[in-house]
């Protein structure tokens, strides 16, 4: 989605698709990190929003030791390849 967004919005500028892949990487991330959010607040009866905002080292520490693997690191880099390549083919 950021690399359709980058190719259709900024035309033909190929710095655009380079910034693609941190974007992508950045939001994948801030996606996992709200999840893990959830998941302490289910176990510790915190908001998601307290998690997020209040306790956010907690959280960041949550998701590094108990979600963050190897399958999701290749994730990351799969995204931010898509990202560069999808932008790529719609300045095209």
């Amino acid at each position: 989605m950021t690399g359709v967004a980058l190719g259709k919005l900024g035309g033909r500028a190929p710095l655009l698709a380079l910034v693609g892949i941190p974007l992508a990487v950045v939001s994948v991330s801030l996606a996992q990190l709200i999840g893990a959010a959830v998941l302490m607040g289910d176990e510790s009866s915190w908001p998601t929003s307290d998690a997020l905002i209040k306790h956010f080292g907690l959280v960041a520490d949550y998701w590094r030791d108990h979600i963050l693997g190897r399958n999701d690191i290749t994730f990351y880099a799969v995204a931010g390849a898509e990202s560069y390549l999808v932008a790529k083919r719609v300045t095209e």
